[in-house]
């Protein structure tokens, strides 16, 4: 016997038969999804609802897959809605900021089949980043590197560094990474050039999150004696093609004979790459491949005693 059915996606199949009830026959259909799997269904554990209501407060998640002789192993994850929270890789679920979130659970044998449950969370106090300064390192006559720690608190934090001729800074520069997130400290960092020679400088790190803005303790730092060769003058960079897949040219002009350090962080802070003898002459052409490497986007520095260029490039390998 024949039936008609909706087709349900390209990534999703129907098993159809038909049994005689008595009064006549009649037609059944189940999803099936490539992997073989029915489906999956999350839940709170002894059905407890689905809100947490105290400071920090968990909620364990359960989930299972049909049918019940497939792996259940599943891979869990947190989708933002109008709160935050983390899930463990059990699917242990802690509460961050007031709000809604989605619990997904997604199957491992077979990566199409999901589901999630909406949770409420009410009773937080998030809390705004805690942030450090640390010593000005790598100072020249013309350059910095300013360092700082920050503790996102949970919440995604934006981070920089104020700096100038005094505790009223001026200026401010990104920090890097310029984003960071958990709870735990995060070294950050951020480079300056064309400063003046032997001069003092004020510089702090600032964080800002949901909760609040944090500032660091003002720090100093005085840079050397000697003329610093200011960026227009002492070198240039070009990096093709942009976006590119972690593999990619970087044409190096410098007015004067000199060798630079190459290094490549990513989002993290974390640094990736690192050459500390390039012997530039004029004009170069370098490559660089740091395939495998995940999506996003990273920071070449490029520099000298006297000198550095710092670039942004956008890394897609989908």
């Amino acid at each position: 016997m024949r039936y008609g059915f909706t087709p349900d996606g390209p990534n999703r199949c129907a098993g159809t038969w038909t049994e005689n009830r008595v009064s006549g026959y009649k037609g059944y259909a189940q999803g099936i999804s490539i992997g073989g799997l029915i489906g999956l269904t999350v839940a709170t554990q002894n059905g407890v609802p689905a809100v947490i209501t105290t400071d920090g407060g968990t909620l364990q998640m359960v989930s299972t897959v049909f049918p019940a002789s497939a792996d259940q192993s599943v891979t869990w994850s947190i989708i933002p809605g109008t709160g935050m929270a983390t899930i463990s890789v059990t699917g242990l679920v802690t509460a961050v900021s007031n709000g809604t979130v989605y619990a997904k659970a997604t199957a491992v044998q077979d990566t199409t089949v999901a589901d999630s449950l909406m949770i409420t969370i009410s009773g937080q106090s998030a809390m705004p980043p805690t942030v450090v300064t640390l010593a000005a390192t790598e100072i020249t006559s013309s350059l910095a590197t300013l360092n700082g720690t920050v503790n996102a608190n949970n919440l995604l934090t934006n981070v920089s560094f104020e700096w100038g001729l005094s505790s009223f800074y001026g200026n401010t520069v990104d920090g890097v990474p310029s984003t960071v997130s958990g709870n735990t400290a995060t070294p950050v960092l951020a480079y300056l050039n064309g400063l003046e020679s032997n001069t003092t400088y004020h510089f702090r790190v600032k964080a800002t999150n949901l909760a609040g803005t944090s500032a660091g303790e003002d720090l100093t730092f005085t840079t050397s004696t000697g003329v610093g060769i200011n960026e227009k003058d002492a070198l240039k960079i070009d990096i093709y093609p942009v976006p590119n897949d972690g593999n990619f040219s970087i044409s190096v002009s410098s007015r004067t004979e000199t060798t630079f350090s190459l290094e490549v962080f990513n989002s993290l802070g974390s640094k990736i790459f690192s050459n500390s003898n390039i012997h530039v002459n004029g004009t170069i052409v370098t490559g660089i491949d740091l395939r495998p490497v995940s999506s996003g986007l990273y920071t070449v520095i490029l520099r000298n005693a006297d000198s550095q260029v710092v670039r942004k490039i956008m890394v897609n390998n989908n």
